[in-house]
């Protein structure tokens, strides 16, 4: 595929990739893991393409199968998230347990930065 074929092809479906990968994933960092991933295989492969209408279709089937081999993954079978963790925690000293209680009064946003820097 010719530098040029490829960038008007990523110009085109960009924002469909994206919407396609964020739907399935329901996280932005990982919905632009997979359109990373999905472009990629789109580089290094030698398919010919029928018309546009084939690009898109070829283009949101890798998506998909991008965003299914996320959640296949070793790393998303074994993490949890942190209000699955929540459950009443047994502290040594009680300003353990206050900062522990005052960081879940944060909003979700902060409540995790704060709780992965104490860590």
């Amino acid at each position: 595929m010719e530098d040029r074929e490829y960038i008007r092809i990523a110009r085109q479906y960009l924002d469909t990739v994206y919407r396609v990968a964020l739907s399935s994933c329901k996280n932005p960092q990982d919905a632009e893991d997979i359109v990373q991933s999905t472009f990629l295989k789109l580089l290094e492969s030698n398919r010919e393409f029928q018309d546009d209408d084939h690009i898109r279709k070829w283009l949101i089937r890798v998506t998909i199968n991008e965003a299914n081999s996320l959640w296949r993954s070793f790393w998303r079978k074994k993490v949890i998230s942190l209000e699955e963790t929540l459950r009443e925690p047994e502290f040594f000293e009680l300003e353990q347990s206050e900062l522990f209680w005052a960081v879940q009064k944060l909003s979700p946003k902060y409540r995790e930065v704060t709780y992965l820097y104490i860590l």
